[in-house]
């Protein structure tokens, strides 16, 4: 398929999804690590990214839901960064993101992908 379409995106497996989105940052150049789909401690994927010597390491959490995200999901993810000592947390959903969620998320460094830009991609 050339372009999905958020509620397409809904419609499919949450493994499927993952699987798409570790896809999608491999495609942007990103060293993908998917972890195991069950007991993954929170966090979906590890994307990595090095060139000249500075390198970037992200944590991805899917969230394949027809209701927005909300501020609970921002703030149990945003935890992660400090926990895994990573660069950001990059959550990434089928549907949208409340503005209290957007507004948590801007102070945490993280970085939001909804299904509208998430189909763009």
């Amino acid at each position: 398929m050339d372009r999905w379409l958020p509620g397409q995106l809904q419609e499919i497996d949450p493994y499927d999804f993952e699987k798409l989105l570790a896809q999608l940052f491999r495609k942007m150049g990103y060293i993908v690590e998917e972890t195991q789909f069950s007991h993954d401690k929170g966090i979906d994927l590890i994307i990595r990214i090095a060139h000249f010597g500075l390198s970037h390491t992200w944590i991805v959490q899917a969230k394949r839901y027809t209701e927005s995200v909300g501020v609970k999901a921002i703030r149990e993810y945003s935890s992660l960064r400090y926990r895994d000592r990573v660069d950001g947390v990059i959550i990434a959903t089928t549907s949208n993101f409340t503005r209290e969620a957007q507004e948590e998320a801007a102070e945490h460094n993280v970085k939001l992908i909804d299904g509208n830009l998430l189909a763009e991609m």
